[in-house]
C-alpha cells in the first residue's frame, strides 16, 4: 500500500501496515507499528507499543509513559512529562516547565526578549533560550546551550548538542548531525538543524520569531522565518520559506518551503517538495525517496533523481535539464536552463533568472534582479536588490534590505536597514525605520511605527500599534486597538478587543468579545462563550460554551465545558479536560482559553484578543466574510469568497482558487504535476508525468491540477487549489489555501 522500505546504515524498514514506518539499524530497530504509529528502538531508546498513532519514547532521551490519543509523555533528563491529552506536549525539567500550548504555538520570554503571542503556530521565546511554553501540534523542544531536543512528532525538530546530533525525525523532517554534520534521510521535507549554526528552528504550522543576539525577526507572513543579525538577516519569507543572509550567507527567497542557502554555508539550491539531501563538508545525505535532493561534492554534484528530484553538477556544478518542477543549475551557481512549471531558473554568480511562471523565483545579479513574478513569486533585485511590484502575495524588497515597492495581495515591503515599507495592500506588513515606521495598512495588515514605531489606523481586523509598544488607533471589524505602554484600546466592534492601561482596560465588547480590566484588568460579563478575566490574572466569571474560567495568581479554574483545560496553582492543577484544550494562567500570564484552537494571551506577556467562538469574520475589499461557525475563517472578495467553514478551517476561494472539502485537517494539492488519487494511511502516491499515486489513507497528500488534482483526503490532509488547483471544503479545523 505505497509504503517506504529503507535499507542500509539507516537500516531497513520492515513491511509497514497502514502506511507506517518501521525503522531498523543504527537508528535502532522499529517494531511493527499499528495504526500508523512509530515504535522506536535503540540508542534513541526503545519505544513501547503505541496506540492510536502515539509515540512512546524511552532511554537517554528518557522514558515516555504510554500516551493516549497521539500525545507525548516525556520523562528523564529532559524531565518528566505528565500525561498529555489530544497530542499536546507537556515539558518538564532543566528546560523548566512548558505551559500547554494550543495549535502549536511557542511562548518565549527572556534575553531573547519576549515574543508576543502568536496565533496559529507561532513561537514565543523567553530566557537565555529561556523556557519554552508547551506547544501543541508540532512544537519544538529545545535543550542545553542549544541543548538537546527531545523527539518531536508531527514535523518537529529534534536538536542535540552544541549543534549536537539530531535524533531521527519522522514525518518529513531533517535530522542534522555534526558541525554541519550529516543529515539523515528525512521524510516529508522537515529540517532538523544542530551545531555551531546553532538551531535553525524551521517550524511547521507556525512561525518563528527570533529576537536578540540571534537578531530580530521581521514580521512573518504565513509561517515564514525572517532572520537578522549575527545569524544574518533573513528577508521575509512567503509560504513557510527560509531566506537566510549574512555570515551564514544569504539565502535566496524560497517558495513552497524550500531552502536556498548561500555563503560560508555555501549556496543551497531551492528544493522542491521540501527534501534536502546534503553531501560533503556539509555531510552526505542518504538517498531520499519521493522528491529528495541528491547532492554531491563540496556542495558536490547531484546524481540523477527521479520523481521531481534535483540533479546538480560541478562545484555547485551544472544541473542537467529537469522536467516537471525540477531545478536546472549551471555554472558556479551556474546558469539554469529554462524551467517549466514552478521551477527555479538561476543565472550567474547567483546568476540571473529568466522569467518564471507559476510561483517560481527569478533571480538575477549578485543577488541579482528578479523579473516580475506571477502567482506569489518573489522578485529580488540589487545587493538584496530592489523588487519590482509583485502580485498575489509576493515580497518586494529594496535596498540593503532595500526598499520595497508597493506590494499587492499580502506582500511584505521592507525598506531601509530594516528599511521602510511603503503602503501595503491586502494583509501586508509595512515596516519603516530601524524597525522603521509602517505606513497605513489596509485589510488586516500590521502597521508598525517608531522603535517599535507607531502604527497608523488599520482597517479590517488589523493591528494598530503605537509608542514603545505604541498606541493603536481604533480598529474596525474584529481588530485590536492597543494604546500606551501596552497602550489603551479604543472601542472595538464585531468581537474586537479593546485594551487600555498598562495592560489597559477593555471597554465593553459586543458579539462574544473579551472585556479586560485592570493590570490584567477585570473583564466585564461576556456573552457567547467569552472569557471574563479578573484581578492580576484576575478571576474569571462563569463562562458558558466551553470557556476557561481563571482564578488566582495562576488562580483556580472553574469547571470547563467542551474539552477545555482547567489549570490550578503555580502550574496549578488541571481539571478534567474535554476535547483537549489548554487554559493557561500565571506569571507567564494567562494563555487565554482558545475555542477550537485560538490563543488569547494576557499579562506581562500581554492580553489576547477575545474571539467569538474563536472565529474571525473579515469583510471589505478583501471581501466579506460570511458567518463563521466554530472558529473558522471565511474570506471573501477579490481574494475570492470563502464558503462556510466548519470546525476551525480556512477555506480560500478566488483567483487563488477554491478549496474542496477537506476532512480531518488534510491538504489536498493540485497542480500540473499530475493528479493524485485517494491516499490511504498517510502515504504519498504521485501520478502524472511524475507518476500516479495510489489511494492513501490516514494523513496523506493528494495532489491535483496542472500539478494535478487531489481527490478528497481523510484524516488531516491538505487540499490545495489554485491555478495550482482548487481546494474543496475542509472539515475539522483544516486550512485550505
Amino acid at each position: 500500500m505505497g509504503l517506504l522500505k529503507f535499507p542500509g546504515p539507516l537500516g531497513v524498514l520492515s513491511p509497514i501496515i497502514m502506511g507506517l514506518f518501521n525503522f531498523h539499524g543504527s537508528l535502532g530497530v522499529l517494531s511493527p507499528i499499528i495504526m500508523a504509529l512509530f515504535n522506536f528502538h535503540g540508542s534513541l531508546g526503545v519505544l513501547t507499543p503505541i496506540i492510536m498513532g502515539l509515540f512512546n519514547f524511552h532511554g537517554s532521551l528518557g522514558v515516555l509513559s504510554p500516551i493516549i490519543m497521539g500525545l507525548f509523555n516525556f520523562h528523564g533528563s529532559l524531565g518528566v512529562l505528565s500525561p498529555i491529552i489530544m497530542g499536546l506536549f507537556n515539558f518538564h525539567g532543566s528546560l523548566g516547565v512548558l505551559t500547554p500550548i494550543i495549535m502549536g504555538l511557542f511562548n518565549f520570554p527572556g534575553s531573547m526578549g519576549v515574543l508576543s503571542p502568536i496565533i496559529m503556530g507561532l513561537l514565543k521565546f523567553p530566557g537565555p533560550m529561556g523556557v519554552l511554553s508547551p506547544i501543541i501540534m508540532g512544537l519544538f523542544n529545545f535543550h542545553g546551550s542549544l541543548g538537546v531536543l527531545t523527539p518531536i512528532i508531527m514535523g518537529l525538530f529534534n536538536f542535540h548538542g552544541s549543534l549536537g546530533v539530531l535524533s531521527p525525525i519522522i514525518m518529513g523532517l531533517f535530522n542534522f548531525h555534526g558541525s554541519l554534520g550529516v543529515l539523515t534521510p528525512i521524510s516529508m521535507g522537515l529540517l532538523n538543524f544542530p551545531g555551531s549554526l546553532g538551531v535553525l528552528s524551521p517550524i511547521i504550522m507556525g512561525l518563528l520569531k527570533f529576537p536578540g543576539p540571534m537578531g530580530v525577526l521581521s514580521p512573518i507572513i504565513m509561517g515564514l522565518f525572517n532572520f537578522h543579525g549575527s545569524l544574518g538577516v533573513l528577508t521575509p519569507i512567503i509560504m513557510g520559506l527560509f531566506n537566510f543572509h549574512g555570515s551564514l550567507g544569504v539565502l535566496s527567497p524560497i517558495i513552497m518551503g524550500l531552502f536556498n542557502f548561500h555563503g560560508s554555508l555555501g549556496v543551497l539550491s531551492p528544493i522542491i517538495m521540501g527534501l534536502l539531501k546534503f553531501p560533503g563538508p556539509l555531510g552526505v545525505l542518504s538517498p531520499i525517496i519521493m522528491g529528495p535532493f541528491n547532492f554531491h561534492g563540496s556542495l558536490g554534484v547531484l546524481t540523477p533523481i527521479n520523481m521531481g528530484l534535483l540533479k546538480f553538477h560541478g562545484p555547485l556544478g551544472v544541473l542537467s535539464p529537469i522536467i516537471m518542477g525540477l531545478l536546472n543549475f549551471h555554472g558556479s551557481l551556474g546558469v539554469l536552463s529554462p524551467i517549466i512549471m514552478g521551477l527555479f531558473n538561476f543565472h550567474g554568480t547567483l546568476g540571473v533568472l529568466s522569467p518564471i511562471i507559476m510561483g517560481l523565483f527569478n533571480f538575477p545579479g549578485p543577488l541579482g534582479v528578479l523579473s516580475p513574478i506571477i502567482i506569489g513569486l518573489l522578485k529580488f533585485p540589487g545587493p538584496l536588490g530592489v523588487l519590482t511590484p509583485i502580485n498575489m502575495g509576493l515580497f518586494n524588497f529594496h535596498g540593503s534590505l532595500g526598499v520595497l515597492t508597493p506590494i499587492i495581495m499580502g506582500l511584505l515591503k521592507i525598506p531601509g536597514p530594516l528599511g521602510v515599507l511603503s503602503p501595503i495592500i491586502m494583509g501586508l506588513f509595512n515596516f519603516h525605520g530601524s524597525l522603521g515606521v509602517l505606513t497605513p495598512i489596509i485589510m488586516g495588515l500590521f502597521n508598525f511605527h517608531g522603535s517599535l514605531g507607531v502604527l497608523s489606523p488599520i482597517i479590517m481586523a488589523l493591528f494598530n500599534f503605537h509608542g514603545s509598544l505604541g498606541v493603536l488607533t481604533p480598529i474596525i471589524m474584529g481588530l485590536f486597538n492597543f494604546h500606551g505602554s501596552l497602550g489603551v484600546l479604543s472601542p472595538i466592534i464585531m468581537g474586537l478587543l479593546k485594551f487600555p492601561g498598562p495592560l489597559g482596560v477593555l471597554s465593553p465588547i459586543i458579539m462574544g468579545l473579551f472585556n479586560f480590566h485592570g493590570s490584567l484588568g477585570v473583564l466585564s460579563p461576556i456573552i457567547m462563550g467569552l472569557f471574563n478575566f479578573h484581578g492580576s490574572l484576575g478571576v474569571l466569571s462563569p463562562i458558558i460554551m466551553g470557556l476557561f474560567n481563571f482564578h488566582g495568581s495562576l488562580g483556580v479554574l472553574s469547571p470547563i465545558i467542551m474539552g477545555l483545560f482547567n489549570f490550578h496553582g503555580t502550574l496549578g492543577v488541571l481539571s478534567p479536560i474535554i476535547m483537549g484544550l489548554f487554559n493557561f494562567p500565571g506569571p507567564l500570564g494567562v494563555l487565554s482559553p482558545i475555542i477550537i484552537g485560538l490563543l488569547k494571551f494576557p499579562g506581562p506577556l500581554g492580553v489576547l484578543t477575545p474571539i467569538n467562538m474563536g472565529l474571525f469574520n473579515f469583510h471589505g475589499s478583501l471581501g466579506v466574510l460570511t458567518p463563521i461557525i466554530m472558529g473558522l475563517l471565511k474570506f471573501h472578495g477579490s481574494l475570492g469568497v470563502l464558503t462556510p467553514i466548519i470546525m476551525g478551517l480556512l477555506k480560500f476561494p478566488g483567483p487563488m482558487g477554491v478549496l474542496s472539502p477537506i476532512i480531518m485537517g488534510l491538504f489536498n494539492f493540485h497542480l500540473s504535476l499530475g493528479v493524485l488519487s485517494p491516499i490511504i494511511t498517510g502515504l504519498l502516491k504521485f501520478p502524472g508525468p511524475l507518476g500516479v499515486l495510489s489511494p492513501i489513507f490516514m494523513g496523506l497528500f493528494n495532489f491535483h491540477g496542472s500539478l494535478g488534482v487531489l481527490t478528497p483526503i481523510n484524516m488531516g490532509l491538505f487540499n490545495f487549489h489554485w491555478s495550482l488547483g482548487v481546494l474543496s471544503p475542509i472539515i475539522m479545523g483544516l486550512w485550505v489555501f
